[in-house]
C-alpha cells in the first residue's frame, strides 16, 4: 500500500502545464565509452516526466552555420522544446562554439575515471572556468564509473553525480527523496520500506533522516543494500530476542518506595 501510495506522486501529471525550462550541454572531458547511448537514455529518463518534450542536438551541427543563425535556430529549439540538450561529440576544445555554450544555462563536464588524463582535463577545466561565469553553480562533473573518486580539480560546491537515473531527474526538476524519522525502534521499520521501495523498483534520489533515521539513510546512501543493513541494525541490537529479554529490576523492586 506504501509503495502504491508513494508511485502515485511520481507518475506524471498531464495537468501540469508549467515546465521547468533549460539547455544543457554536456561536453566530454576524455573518451566516455557508450558516451551517446548514455545520453540517449538520460533523454528518454527525462522525457517521461516531460512527455517527450525535450531533445537532443550535436554541437558539431552548428559547424557550417553563421553566429547569428545558430543562435535564431537555438531560439527556434528553445520555443519548441522546454529542455535541450547540446553536446560535443569529440573530446577536445572548439573555440568557435564557446558563445553557443555559454547560452547553456548548465554545463555537465563527462568522464570516465578522474585519475586518468587528469593534466588534459585539467587544461579544458581551466579553459571554461575563465569563460564561464559562476562557474560552480552552472557546471556538473558526471563520473561514468563506480569509481566514486572525488575529481581532483572539482569546484567547491560544484555538483557531482555518478548515477544516471538521479543525474537524469536532476535535469529536469523531478528528484525523488525520502525522509526517515528518528526512533531506535523504527529502524527494522525503515529497512522494511526500503525493501518494499526496491521491490516496486521505485529509486530514491536524495535520502535523509532524524536521529536513528539518519544512520539507516546514511548506510542507504552510501550503497548498502537492505539486508546487510538488516544484518547491521541486528547486529547493533545484539540479537532481536534481547530487546524483549526481561530483565528484573531487583534493586528498585526490594528497595524502592512506594
Amino acid at each position: 500500500m506504501m509503495s502504491n501510495r508513494f508511485r502515485e506522486h511520481l507518475e506524471p501529471d498531464n495537468k501540469i502545464t508549467s515546465l521547468p525550462r533549460r539547455m544543457i550541454c554536456h561536453v566530454p572531458l576524455e573518451e566516455v565509452q557508450g558516451y551517446k547511448e548514455k545520453l540517449d537514455a538520460i533523454v528518454e529518463i527525462g522525457g517521461y516526466s516531460h512527455v517527450g518534450k525535450m531533445t537532443l542536438v550535436p554541437m558539431e551541427s552548428f559547424e557550417k552555420v553563421s553566429l547569428q543563425d545558430a543562435i535564431r535556430k537555438l531560439s527556434l529549439l528553445r520555443n519548441k522544446f522546454p529542455i535541450i540538450h547540446l553536446y560535443f561529440q569529440q573530446v577536445g576544445l572548439k573555440p568557435e562554439f564557446d558563445k553557443l555554450l555559454l547560452q547553456a544555462d548548465q554545463i555537465v563536464f563527462w568522464e570516465d575515471n578522474p585519475e586518468r588524463n587528469q593534466k588534459k582535463k585539467t587544461e579544458i577545466i581551466s579553459y571554461f572556468r575563465s569563460r564561464i561565469r559562476n562557474f560552480a553553480g552552472r557546471t556538473i562533473r558526471y563520473v561514468d564509473s563506480v569509481n566514486s573518486i572525488r575529481p581532483e580539480d572539482s569546484v567547491k560546491h560544484q555538483k557531482i553525480f555518478h548515477k544516471e537515473e538521479t543525474f537524469s531527474r536532476y535535469l529536469v526538476s523531478r528528484m525523488r527523496g525520502l525522509a526517515l524519522g528518528g526512533g531506535g525502534a523504527r529502524a527494522l521499520a525503515h529497512v522494511g520500506l526500503l525493501k518494499a521501495l526496491e521491490k516496486e523498483n521505485i529509486k530514491v534520489d536524495v535520502v535523509s533522516g532524524a536521529s536513528f533515521g539518519a544512520v539507516i539513510a546514511a548506510l542507504y546512501a552510501r550503497g548498502e543494500n537492505t539486508e546487510t543493513i538488516y544484518k547491521m541494525i541486528y547486529k547493533f541490537f545484539g540479537g532481536l530476542d534481547k530487546p524483549f529479554d526481561p530483565t528484573i529490576p531487583l534493586v528498585s523492586f526490594f528497595k524502592g518506595k512506594k
